[in-house]
């Protein structure tokens, strides 16, 4: 899970720094082991894997307008849903990322 938020900070910001930043700010956190050892946090955990492979899909799709790379990211988009409900305000998050913005 660390690596594929470190994946996302590396894709939007272009710059590998802010995966090493990210891999760094989440494998110090205090609560992590914790948090992997418990097992009613696993739909969370889940449910973020899901929609982090659904944030990469929707990137692939803004990248070369495959219809394929859109479908993916809303099939894993409800899976996340699935796992658990909170993902479900996630999306907004994604209109303040310079990817996301309306293309011209």
């Amino acid at each position: 899970m660390i690596s594929l938020y470190s994946l996302i900070a590396w894709k939007l910001s272009g710059r590998p720094e802010a995966a090493a930043f990210t891999a760094l700010l989440l494998v110090t956190q205090p609560s992590l082991l914790s948090l992997l050892t418990e097992n009613y946090t696993r739909h969370y955990i889940e449910g973020s894997i899901l929609f982090c492979f659904s944030i990469l899909a929707a990137l692939r799709w803004l990248g070369n307008n495959g219809w394929h790379w859109w479908l993916l990211a809303v099939l894993l988009f409800a899976l996340s849903l699935l796992a658990k409900e909170i993902f479900l305000i996630a999306p907004l998050l994604l209109f303040w990322l310079p990817q996301f913005r309306t293309r011209k």
